[in-house]
């Protein structure tokens, strides 16, 4: 939920200048930002993060 929330905020505040908000690649780019974030806060030597899933999965999640 906090990953769509924020792709909702972030829409609606104008910072994808009026693009159609998609799965891929806004969805997933907030992901990869989240784990980014966590990885530069933590300043730890490596993070290990499982992704799963198959292909095409995320686009239709939401269905």
């Amino acid at each position: 939920g906090q990953v769509y929330h924020e792709v909702i905020r972030k829409e609606r505040e104008g910072e994808y200048l009026g693009q159609t908000v998609q799965p891929i690649p806004h969805v997933t780019d907030e992901i990869k930002e989240r784990i980014r974030d966590v990885a530069k806060d933590s300043k730890a030597d490596f993070l290990l993060v499982e992704i799963g899933g198959t292909v095409g999965d995320y686009e239709n999640i939401l269905f």
